[in-house]
């Protein structure tokens, strides 16, 4: 009975794995994700400050090389444009968070699923050629990988 149960864990374990691999959890390699991640925000951000202090500069000298007669209060104009870039700045922060998260899974999570599956064969169980997502990068290590499983196999 024993070992009904065990080979029947077995299988279903073996088909689930058969199945393909579809990952939820996103930061699977906290240090490099985090520190990819900071970075282009960190440079990002860096870029944005320098843009608005640039076109802060170059309104305030619009305004005061030009005569306004009865045009455009300088202080209105300048505190939309703060607002304007604040919302860009908070949008765009936002867009490259979400893209540096995205983009930093595709290095690390094929990345996490080798060594998961070394891991794996390591502690004995049966080797399976491993596989990536579609769209992930280093998909030639992954074949190479297996190519090697194949050749030991043999």
């Amino acid at each position: 009975m024993t070992e009904l149960i065990e080979t029947i864990k077995k299988t279903f374990k073996m088909n689930k794995k058969n199945l393909g691999y579809k990952r939820t959890k996103y930061f699977v390699n906290k240090q490099f994700q985090g520190t990819f991640i900071g970075f282009n925000l960190i440079l990002t951000t860096a870029l944005i400050i320098l843009l608005f202090l640039e076109n802060k500069l170059l309104i305030n000298r619009i305004f005061h090389t030009v005569n306004m007669d009865g045009g455009l209060d300088p202080h209105s104009v300048s505190k939309y444009i703060t607002v304007l870039f604040l919302g860009t700045t908070i949008t765009f922060f936002c867009l490259m968070w979400a893209g540096g998260l995205i983009l930093s899974n595709r290095v690390a999570g094929p990345l996490f699923r080798l060594k998961k599956h070394m891991r794996d064969t390591i502690d004995g169980a049966e080797s399976r050629p491993v596989k990536f997502r579609e769209g992930d990068y280093f998909q030639d290590i992954a074949e190479t990988y297996n190519e090697l499983l194949e050749k030991l196999k043999k």
